[in-house]
């Protein structure tokens, strides 16, 4: 059998070859007919040879791309690389996103097949009818695990029956977290409501942890019979910390740095001491505890600025500035800015970024106040107002 990049791929694959490989020979002759553009001869000869290198290898690769299945091996060849596995020797195929893997039985070295060849659906049905999903294979070894541990119960109806809830528990709490942490994010009314539930959602999931006793982790596991909570710590930890930097400005950052960092140490001391129990401990931890250490540190970011500035009943100092220009930045969203003459700490004229409402009511020339407050944790931030001027009132005797 002999499977080729499907024909609209390759189609597609060489019109870019070719528009390659024509910018290429533009860029290279553009010294000599166009005295306009003011390239050096060796720097057009590297740019347009580099391209047109690129394109004739991406159009030689297309064109001899092939997947060979004989009765002993499966091979795959381009132009300038051949791999091939023994029919044997292979141990189960996994897929992900547009790629099919077959994996040998070391392990190392699969065979990435793409998704966009010719007569795909039969191929995927010869390899799915010979091999095993190795990543099932996975999942069937870890519940034998599982169901073998008398940690988790003293007969296998237990087990069964603890892992049955450990998923089903882990299900309900990451769709519940979902829906609590994009309500702080997209729509956070009632405001401190929202906040409160969303930093409620990471001790939470310490007891889910500490309750199934390693049943639920906090691996990457995509495919494992444990239920994972990472995605939801995660999400939680890193729209936090966002919320936080949209929602408040902090005038000087010198205590939030203690705050958050004991934060982040707490929650990853207890993560590793809670999470890693029983079949845990022999995994590589390291690169999990790495990554739950940055994703506190946001947590604990958005948690000291919400606490501190939130609950902030203290009274504030008023500066009262002229607006001296605004702009607005296009991106992947809009953001309005205006600058003031200096304020408080700052000896240079100050840009600000402002809600949609206070923007559209100012005009450069006109004057803002700005709250500085000194914070509940001591950590001063700052918000800004247009300025309110209260007409004198009128005499009635006039």
């Amino acid at each position: 059998m002999e499977y080729r990049i499907a024909k609209g791929w390759r189609i597609a694959a060489v019109v870019f070859s070719i528009m390659f490989i024509i910018g290429g020979l533009a860029f290279l002759l553009s010294p000599w007919y166009d005295h306009n553009m003011n390239k050096a001869p060796l720097v057009a000869i590297l740019v347009g040879g580099a391209f047109i290198a690129l394109g004739a290898a991406a159009w030689a690769d297309t064109l001899k791309s092939k997947l060979t299945i004989d009765n002993y091996s499966i091979t795959q060849e381009g132009a300038f690389k051949r791999k091939s596995l023994l029919l044997a020797d292979i141990k189960g195929y996994r897929t992900e996103k547009d790629y099919i893997f077959l994996v040998p039985e070391s392990g190392k070295g699969a065979l990435k097949i793409s998704n966009y060849v010719e007569n795909k659906d039969e191929l995927r049905a010869w390899i799915e009818g010979k091999y095993p999903d190795v990543d099932m294979l996975v999942v069937e070894e870890e519940t034998k695990e599982i169901l073998a541990d008398e940690n988790f119960g003293g007969t296998t109806e237990e087990r069964q029956q603890l892992l049955a809830n450990a998923k089903k528990t882990a299900t309900i709490f990451n769709v519940a977290s979902t829906i609590i942490i994009f309500w702080l994010f997209i729509y956070p009314k009632p405001y401190q409501l929202a906040w409160v539930m969303a930093l409620l959602v990471a001790p939470a999931s310490l007891y889910i942890l500490w309750h199934f006793k390693g049943l639920v982790t906090v691996n990457d596991t995509k495919k494992s019979a444990y239920p994972s909570l990472l995605p939801i710590l995660f999400l939680v930890c890193l729209l936090a910390g966002v919320r936080a930097i949209i929602d408040y400005d902090i005038y000087l950052y010198n205590n939030v740095w203690k705050y958050m960092v004991g934060v982040a140490a707490a929650l990853t001391a207890a993560t590793y001491s809670i999470a890693y129990t029983g079949h845990q401990k022999n995994i590589n931890k390291k690169p999990i505890i790495f990554a739950l250490a940055a994703l506190f540190a946001l947590y604990g970011y958005g948690a000291t600025v919400f606490v501190n500035c939130h609950f902030d009943t203290k009274p504030p100092q008023v500066f009262t500035e002229p607006v001296t220009d605004m702009r607005v930045s296009h991106g992947k969203s809009t953001t309005y800015y205006i600058t003031t003459a200096p304020w408080g700490q700052y000896t240079q004229p100050k840009e600000m970024s402002v809600a949609k409402s206070l923007y559209n009511s100012l005009q450069s020339g006109d004057s803002v106040n700005i709250y500085l407050r000194p914070g509940q944790l001591g950590i001063p931030w700052y918000f800004v107002e247009r300025q309110t001027i209260i007409a004198p009132p009128t005499s009635l005797n006039k």
